[in-house]
């Protein structure tokens, strides 16, 4: 018990009864806890293609090719039953499953032969070699896919062990290039879990830093905390070397330390010496060997044997809490998988097949409903989904957009003017003209039509959107219902967006077909005057001010004496003969004055040239520039328009959401259900409709399989507790 209790003092502490009962309590622990664990093994091993994977306590056993594992799991078993040979002989793994029997009995069995017992050792070790070939092939290939097999001897401590393939670095015969990844990943598969803990076998004669065994080990349990060394080939290591340090776990430390053993080598295997006599040749060696003396009550095969039972059992314990929790979510999980698969295998009449339809048919309606009014609990919690989705469409797109059309931007003046122009006509006007502010007020409002009902289409794509996603899991696996009932929610929906975008249209009608100057908040011709001439107020004060002054400095240069040059101081006869005169030289005509020329028109005649007049322009545009009477009617046509377009579009903006929500939303919500029935539910459909997809009565049995077997598991494990309390009070007695 005290060496029991050095060799694993590190490992995690039990409960007082499991440490006062030593070695036999530790055994009788394990003949409870390990071959329960086994039979919950078996029996999802037996399964196959189950949904769910349970990651069970056992001893996987890890090394290099050469390290001596096969040597290592005979000795275990106390019989040469594992195939051998120069290549690698493991190829699949082996789950081994050591059952201590009191009866004396010894015998083996494989999962994938039932009822079928082997008592000859020999003939394990051929089915070992012909189910790797049947799962491996006959090369040198390797298969994950696990041999399952269980010795039950009396020679053997309770505890299930899986010789793995052993690691390999160059690839021979058909071997893969990457056979040595292969086999690392393989072995990976196995010692990532928690639960298994790692058997590392090192070969004494070689540097324990680069072991292969260790390297994998330390990758997953870096802290050494559920691996356990054993060290073999102590007894060929060269002279003047030991691996003392090594056994006293002071080169490559470990928490559960290290096991040295002695197996047979080929030579003992030729010669015939029997799995007893090796034995006993290891404890003699150990026993004599003066190098060892200090560790020699830890090293041995049986040592390690017991060991390693502490170790499982203790492990089991440590994790059983946990793996009946595993256990439990997995149940719940799979029952509710089962539920939303359904069970139909009873839907071969007409009526049952009818029933299922309709309630189906029901269901979909009220979950449609409850998406798009929020009450829907599946609606995503990350993004924004159903109903609200529609809203956003309505508040963040639509009214948002129309927010954003601002007339001062899109009329011009030239396009106010040519309007004022145009419906002028030949007469021109005299004061503001109406029937522009009309004109250009309707061309904006016709601008509407397009985004009102881009609206109505929006929320027709979101609707049949949402119908897709608030389809419940089980409407997939009838594929053919599946397909109908969304073309016909589809065609429902729109079959309703051609009376909503006629009302949108006739609601853009409403408003280009009367004007209402009258309209309480429309700012009228008045104000609108009385607002521009308030706006410009500002610039004819300063433009007044500026008159005033320019007009005083004329006053003040009138004012001034005109002094004339004393060259020009003569008579204006004496100025008019020196015109005359100066004509006269030039060759021009003397013009006559007074009254005859008032009559005739002077003496000089006209020349006879003609007068043509300019071509009107194939495009007339009005005049760059503007006088007053122009700006201040632009500036109020402008401003006229501005206040009536406002005026629409807050109209539409409430009333266009409100007609998608009458026309479309509110009519499929509410009529859904009768449009699906009235297409769908009819009797020479039923068949068709509620036909299950191909691999869903797979997924079905699948799953109820699973179920099963996790009730097996969930019992088996929780019939543990009654067991341990039977075996620790025959430990205690037996004390």
């Amino acid at each position: 018990g005290e060496r029991r209790g050095r060799a694993c003092f590190e490992v995690d502490t039990m409960p007082e009864r499991m440490e006062d009962q030593g070695g036999k309590g530790i055994a009788a622990l394990g003949e409870v806890l390990i071959p329960a664990i086994n039979r919950v093994q078996d029996a999802f091993a037996a399964a196959g293609g189950l949904s769910f994977q349970l990651d069970l306590p056992q001893v996987a056993v890890v090394g290099s090719q050469s390290s001596g594992k096969s040597s290592v799991l005979e000795s275990l078993v106390g019989r040469d039953f594992l195939p051998r040979g120069p290549d690698i002989c493991t190829r699949r793994p082996l789950v081994l499953q050591l059952v201590h029997s009191a009866k004396g009995d010894e015998y083996g069995e494989f999962l994938h032969l039932p009822g079928e017992t082997f008592t000859n050792f020999a003939k394990i070790r051929d089915e070992i070699e012909a189910e790797t070939n049947r799962g491996a092939g006959s090369g040198k290939s390797i298969s994950n896919v696990p041999i399952r097999l269980k010795i039950v001897s009396p020679h053997v401590l309770t505890m299930t062990l899986v010789d793995l393939p052993g690691i390999t670095r160059v690839p021979v015969g058909n071997q893969p290039e990457d056979i040595e990844q292969r086999i690392r990943s393989m072995i990976m598969e196995y010692i990532k879990h928690q639960s298994c803990v790692i058997l590392a076998v090192s070969p004494a004669n070689a540097d324990l830093a680069n072991s292969d065994a260790l390297t994998l080990a330390k990758q997953v349990d870096p802290e050494g905390a559920r691996t356990i060394g054993v060290l073999t080939k102590l007894d060929i290591m060269d002279r003047g070397t030991n691996a003392l340090a090594a056994l006293e776990n002071k080169v490559v430390p470990l928490a559960l330390g290290y096991v040295g053993v002695v197996n047979r080598c080929q030579a003992d295997i030729n010669d015939g010496m029997d799995i007893k006599s090796a034995r006993e040749a290891e404890r003699k060696f150990f026993v004599q060997s003066e190098e060892y003396s200090s560790v020699a009550a830890l090293c041995g095969t049986i040592n390690l044997a017991q060991r390693l039972n502490e170790i499982l059992v203790r492990h089991i314990h440590k994790i059983l809490p946990r793996l009946k929790r595993q256990i439990e979510f997995a149940r719940e999980e799979n029952f509710h998988k089962l539920q939303s698969l359904g069970d139909w295998s009873g839907l071969d009449s007409k009526s049952a097949q009818g029933a299922l339809l309709l309630k189906m048919l029901t269901e979909y309606s009220q979950l449609f409903g409850n998406h798009l009014d929020g009450q829907d609990g599946n609606l995503p919690a990350n993004e924004v989904a159903g109903g609200a989705r529609i809203r956003h469409i309505f508040q963040n797109i639509f009214v948002k957009e129309l927010k954003g059309v601002d007339p001062a931007v899109t009329l011009t003046d030239k396009q106010i003017q040519t309007a004022i122009v145009n419906c002028s006509g030949i007469k021109g006007s005299l004061l503001m003209p109406e029937i522009p502010f009309q004109l250009l007020a309707r061309r904006l409002i016709e601008n509407l039509l397009e985004p009102c009902l881009q609206c109505a289409r929006f929320v027709c794509e979101e609707m049949i959107h949402i119908a897709r996603r608030c389809e419940p899991e089980r409407l997939g696996m009838l594929p053919n219902l599946q397909q109908n009932l969304r073309s016909a929610v589809q065609a429902y929906i729109e079959d309703c967006l051609a009376p909503t975008e006629d009302m949108v249209s006739n609601l853009v009608s409403c408003e280009l077909a009367h004007i209402n100057t009258s309209h309480p908040d429309f700012i009228g011709g008045s104000q609108a005057i009385a607002t521009i001439l308030e706006h410009k107020k500002g610039l004819v004060e300063r433009g007044k001010k500026k008159f005033e002054d320019e007009s005083q400095a004329i006053r003040q240069s009138m004012s001034t004496p005109f002094k004339m040059n004393p060259q020009d101081q003569t008579s204006p006869s004496h100025g008019l003969a020196s015109e005359q005169k100066k004509r006269k030289q030039d060759g021009e005509p003397e013009k006559q004055t007074g009254w005859i020329a008032s009559i005739f028109g002077g003496g000089a005649k006209p020349s006879p040239e003609s007068i043509y007049l300019q071509e009107p322009p194939k495009v007339l545009r009005v005049s760059e520039t503007k006088n007053e009477q122009e700006e201040l009617e632009v500036a109020v046509t402008r401003l006229l328009v501005s206040s009536y377009f406002g005026i629409v579009s807050k109209t539409l903006q409430d009333m266009v959401p409100k007609v998608v929500v009458h026309f479309m939303v509110n009519a499929v919500k509410s009529g859904l259900q009768k449009r699906l029935v009235e297409l769908l539910y009819k009797e020479d459909l039923f068949s068709s409709l509620t036909k299950e997809h191909s691999d869903v009565a797979s997924k079905r049995e699948r799953c109820q399989k699973t179920l099963k077997f996790l009730h097996i598991a969930a019992h088996t494990l929780d019939s543990i507790p009654r067991a341990l309390d039977q075996s620790t009070a025959g430990g205690t007695s037996g004390q």
